[in-house]
């Protein structure tokens, strides 16, 4: 056994963030082994644009539960590679809506049968381990987002001083 997984839940963070990089790895491997010259951290944000265009960068962010600034960072990655674009919105010209073009059309219709595959390897991936890890991992996400983890570690931290001011 090695380090990260004796923590056991002291090592949440580390564990998941070691489980989240060799997922990207992997992914990456797949897009390169399929030679298409495809970001593993555009995902989100370009199959959503697959899903419904054009959209604000503020409704992409929404629509993902991601900050504005990455989405900005990734936009702009996919625009350099010719995959979307962005026009300022004739309601409100503050506004830019992001679209794909028609090269970004064609690559979506490219990766439809790799992101199958993930999906079918997801799901297999998902209850190797005997539990649905994706029905659990929404549960985690509903819990964090009623109460953080810093919450969490606050509470537990006034918790211990509270209790040791009555030694």
């Amino acid at each position: 056994m090695d380090h990260v997984s004796e923590l056991g839940a002291l090592g949440l963070a580390s564990r998941i963030r070691r489980l989240l990089e060799q997922l990207l790895r992997d992914g990456k491997r797949v897009y390169q082994a399929a030679g298409v010259d495809f970001e593993v951290r555009w995902f989100a944000v370009f199959h959503l644009l697959t899903q419904r265009s054009p959209l604000s960068i503020t409704e992409i962010a929404d629509s993902i539960g991601q900050r504005h600034p990455t989405i900005i960072q990734v936009v702009e990655e996919m625009t350099q590679h010719g995959l979307v674009r962005s026009a300022r919105d004739s309601a409100d010209g503050r506004r830019r809506q992001i679209v794909l073009t028609p090269e970004g059309r064609k690559l979506a219709k490219r990766l439809q049968p790799i992101w199958r595959a993930f999906e079918e390897a997801g799901r297999e991936l998902a209850t190797e381990g005997g539990n649905d890890f994706l029905a659990s991992l929404e549960k985690v996400e509903a819990a964090t987002a009623r109460r953080s983890m810093f919450k969490r570690i606050n509470e537990k931290l006034q918790s211990d001083t509270g209790d040791d001011s009555h030694d």
